[in-house]
């Protein structure tokens, strides 16, 4: 990036007091710190000003990588771990940790404070407002780096106003405020910028400026997801995915992890018999890293995650069990025609040891898609590790913000906590279009849905794929539409196994299509005895308050039965299908965006969601000490993988080889409050 030739050197804070308590507010940064009443009121200001914060991320951005994946339940230490990162995957966390730096934090944070005060609004330069892209982005980093923070402390201190004197560098001058409360104070800040256009400086060093920068939506769609606004923000991300007044649309493509071999003897050819996409992970912003030391910040992400020189090829961490688990655990769904021209459907390598060289390959191939091991020549006087890993979303240039599929998944997982759990899950299994909204969205969700426009995907932007057997593809000329699960499980949408549970054996959106107006009276009867009186209650004898039907024209009589469909099936569907569905978006999460840093938001995340719609204490804990906990335990085929039972509120703990049951006591904690052992200490 090379940043260092552009910086300006400032006068730097220098008064701050000695105290613990100060120092954690001591911004001692040269770059982009000003001295007081300083105005930034030129052209020159604005770009310094945010590639000066850009430098300050880069300082925190293997730390937030680290903090976020170490602390879930997908990745797994070897024994070449240093002592920093076990100490954060172990949950024991000390203040010599070299992670464990909140200064870091509130330097970006102090430096968007002071930019955001001082900048001159009204500077005009060729009829354009010289600091309106810059603002835009100044707050998206602020409101970027205090998620960071609070997920790194659990609750902190919110600042505001720039810190200029040791006066005001007191911790306990401003209110310490959990995640939901930062989201809550932060989105009006966001809110009037959500349309703002955000700065391009064309090419820095090789990489592209434009992605520098968090698009507004997309970190308000968070913000209102961490603060439980579900319908605010599955309207951030839907506007972000297809904007109806820009005509910008992002549609899932056809990245994904595939066997495309057609004999059905898969492991015929296993070098050779995955295929990867080049643009498996579509990052759309992300944190640039310097090429060199001498530029300013390198990350050390490849050295922890992948086998390189510099580490003799000892990579200190892997994936888990637990990844491997859930890879297993996801059936790959391969659908074939025979030589009758009849379709059949195979789970590939479902019958076959999942322990063995091929483990990779079992179930989900996004696992094999992103860590490939190979054997390295080595001899018992060699340096170097006999095993050599490649870890295909680690880029020591671009440490990724956010990428296309964690927009998708995070959609998903606000329309169902907005009670529109079908229409999540269509965007699992088959992908949102209007094709597939309206075939696989029941009515009563997109009546929900059609107040915000939250289900508009039109088909001229959004194209299905028609999966068809392997020899006879016929793909619309525009396709770019398919469920996430496809992307490492084969063809979802046609996986008999992969399926939400209805409270019918039979299609209930295909029940007003059955009838015709050409029926007899009988016959209009004896359809409405078959399928309504069994199946929705509907009481449709002379007497019965539904015997009304009977008068209605057929238009009229499908509107009736969308009526019946919503009192019988919401119900259910609140009841039940948002708690399955949450279990699989946090699965296809585990799936999809494992070493992207998130983990353990995600499962922060999900267990505020279960704590507030329970009505259940703040958090619940024991939802994240449960996964985390189990990222040692193994599958092996045909075992069913049960760790606890929550029947009467007892929770029992089921002994399974790796479950960490001493790491699930202490992250379960005693209560459903914030619990201080999921995170550092501040210094107090």
């Amino acid at each position: 990036m090379k940043f260092k030739y552009i910086i300006f050197s400032m006068t730097a804070l220098a008064v701050f007091g000695l105290q613990s308590c100060q120092k954690m507010l001591h911004t001692d940064s040269t770059i982009a710190t000003f001295e007081d009443n300083h105005q930034l009121n030129s052209a020159s200001d604005s770009v310094y000003s945010v590639l000066g914060v850009l430098k300050n991320i880069q300082a925190i951005a293997d730390q937030t990588f680290l903090l976020g994946e170490l602390r879930g339940d997908l990745a797994a230490l070897t024994d070449t771990a240093d002592i920093n990162i076990r100490e954060i995957a172990n949950f024991n966390f000390s203040e010599t940790n070299k992670y464990n730096t909140p200064t870091k934090y509130y330097a970006i944070i102090n430096n968007c404070n002071y930019f955001l005060k001082h900048a001159d609004m009204e500077l005009m330069q060729n009829n354009v407002k010289v600091f309106e892209r810059e603002y835009a982005a100044i707050q998206g980093f602020r409101a970027w780096t205090y998620i960071q923070l609070a997920l790194a402390y659990g609750k902190v201190p919110f600042v505001t106003e720039p810190i200029m004197s040791g006066d005001i560098a007191k911790a306990d001058l401003y209110p310490n405020l959990t995640i939901d409360q930062i989201a809550e104070q932060l989105i009006p800040e966001l809110e009037p910028l959500v349309d703002s256009k955000l700065p391009s400086y064309g090419t820095l060093s090789g990489l592209t400026s434009s992605s520098f920068f968090i698009p507004i939506r997309l970190i308000l769609g968070d913000l209102y997801l961490w603060s439980g606004n579900y319908v605010k923000a599955a309207k951030m991300y839907h506007d972000y995915l297809y904007n109806a007044e820009t005509g910008d649309y992002s549609p899932v493509r056809s990245s994904k992890c595939y066997w495309y071999e057609k004999d059905l003897n898969f492991l015929d050819d296993v070098d050779g018999s995955v295929s990867t996409s080049s643009s498996f992970n579509e990052v759309l912003c992300f944190i640039p890293m310097e090429s060199s030391e001498y530029n300013g910040y390198v990350s050390k992400l490849p050295d922890i995650f992948e086998s390189t020189v510099d580490n003799n090829y000892y990579y200190q961490a892997t994936y888990s069990n637990a990844l491997s688990r859930f890879s297993a655990l996801s059936k790959y769904c391969y659908v074939y025609a025979d030589n009758a021209r009849k379709k059949r459907t195979v789970y590939v390598l479902d019958s076959k040891n999942y322990e063995s060289s091929y483990a990779l390959y079992k179930g989900d191939l996004r696992l094999r898609g992103t860590i490939n091991i190979s054997n390295n020549s080595t001899d018992e006087s060699s340096i170097f590790n006999s095993k050599y890993l490649t870890n295909y979303k680690i880029d020591e240039r671009e440490i990724s913000l956010y990428t296309l599929d964690a927009v998708y998944l995070r959609y998903a997982e606000a329309l169902n906590r907005a009670k529109m759990p079908q229409a999540a899950f269509c965007i699992l299994k088959y992908g949102l279009c209007e094709q597939n909204v309206n075939k696989y969205v029941p009515f009563y969700e997109r009546k929900m849905a059609s107040a915000n426009n939250l289900l508009e995907f039109p088909n001229q932007y959004f194209q299905p794929y028609e999966f068809s057997p392997y020899d006879d593809y016929v793909y619309p000329t525009y396709a770019n539409t398919m469920g996430l699960h496809a992307r490492g499980s084969g063809d979802a949408a046609r996986d008999p196994n992969y399926v939400l549970p209805m409270p019918s054996e039979f299609d209930i959106d295909t029940l007003s299509t059955r009838y015709t107006d050409d029926m007899t009276l009988a016959e209009q009867v004896a359809y409405v005895d078959s399928f309504w009186v069994a199946s929705l209650g509907l009481d449709t004898t002379s007497t019965g308050k539904d015997a009304v039907y009977m008068t209605l024209g057929k238009s009229a009589k499908a509107a009736y039965i969308d009526s019946a469909k919503t009192t019988i099936l919401q119900p259910y569907a609140e009841s039940v299908l948002v708690d399955m569905v949450e279990k699989y978006i946090v699965d296809e999460m585990a799936l999809d965006l494992a070493f992207e840093g998130s983990r353990f938001a995600d499962l922060l995340r999900i267990a505020l969601h279960r704590a507030k719609e329970s009505g259940n204490g703040y958090v619940d804990n024991e939802f994240i000490a449960r996964h985390v906990a189990a990222r040692n335990v193994f599958y092996e085929a045909h075992d069913s993988i049960t760790f606890y039972d929550n029947n009467d509120e007892k929770q029992t703990v089921v002994s399974q080889p790796g479950f960490d049951t001493e790491l699930y006591n202490k992250l379960k904690g005693s209560g459903n409050d914030l619990n201080p052992a999921m995170y550092m200490s501040l210094p107090e």
